[in-house]
C-alpha cells in the first residue's frame, strides 16, 4: 500500500489525516519505501519485497526487490540534459508543471555555485509569483545557491504567506548561526505569528 496524508494547519504546525490510498499492493510482501519522478511524469516506486515488515530479517535478502513505473495515459521516452541549459533557463524550470525539471534544475543551479544573476531573478519569482508553490522553489533555489541573504530573510519575514516566513526561518537557521538581527526579528514573529 502506498498511503496518503492529508495536512490540515493548527496553531504553529500540522495534524495529519490519513487520505484515500494512492496504491493497494495486491501482494503481502510488497515494502514500497520510496517514490521518486520521471521526467515523463511517471512515478517510480521501489519495493523492497520482503515477507517481514522493516527488514528485519538477517541476514537480509537483497536477491528479490522490484521497481514499478506508475503511469497515467500512454507515456512517451522524454530525453533531456538539463546541464546544457542556461542558468536564466534553469532558474525558469522553477515554475514547471514537473516537479522532476524543478529539482534537477535546483540542483544543476547549486552546482553552478552562486550568480548573482540567477539570485536576482529568483528573487523576482518569489516576489512576482502568486503560487506559493513556485515562491518556495525559488526561495529553495536561492538558499542552495548561497543567495539567501540575512537583508533577504528580513524581508521575506513580513511576507503575507505563512510558508515563506516558516521556510526562511528554517533555511536561515539550518546552520545554527543565525544573525543577531534575524534572532531578533524570530523573538518577534514569535509573538505575533
Amino acid at each position: 500500500r502506498i498511503n496518503r496524508d492529508l495536512l490540515e494547519p493548527t496553531g504553529s504546525g500540522y495534524v495529519g489525516h490519513h487520505g484515500p490510498d494512492f496504491m493497494l499492493a495486491n501482494d503481502g510482501w510488497f515494502r514500497g519505501l520510496r517514490l521518486e519522478l520521471g521526467p515523463d511524469g511517471s512515478v517510480f516506486n521501489s519495493d523492497w519485497y520482503d515477507a517481514r515488515a522493516c527488514h528485519q530479517q538477517q541476514p537480509h535478502d537483497r536477491t528479490n526487490g522490484r521497481i514499478y513505473k506508475i503511469s497515467y495515459g500512454e507515456t512517451k521516452p522524454v530525453l533531456v540534459n538539463l546541464a546544457k541549459l542556461s542558468s536564466a533557463e534553469l532558474v525558469q524550470l522553477q515554475l514547471h508543471a514537473n516537479e522532476w525539471f524543478v529539482r534537477r534544475s535546483r540542483l544543476i543551479l547549486q552546482e553552478r555555485g552562486p550568480d548573482p544573476a540567477v539570485h536576482a531573478a529568483l528573487l523576482k519569482l518569489i516576489h512576482e509569483q502568486k503560487d506559493v508553490t513556485r515562491q518556495l522553489r525559488a526561495l529553495w533555489a536561492l538558499h542552495v545557491t548561497k543567495g539567501l541573504t540575512d537583508k533577504i530573510a528580513l524581508e521575506l519575514l513580513n511576507s503575507p504567506e505563512p510558508r515563506i516566513r516558516g521556510w526562511t526561518i528554517q533555511l536561515k537557521c539550518e546552520d545554527k548561526a543565525p544573525s543577531a538581527a534575524l534572532l531578533e526579528a524570530f523573538a518577534k514573529l514569535a509573538q505575533s505569528d
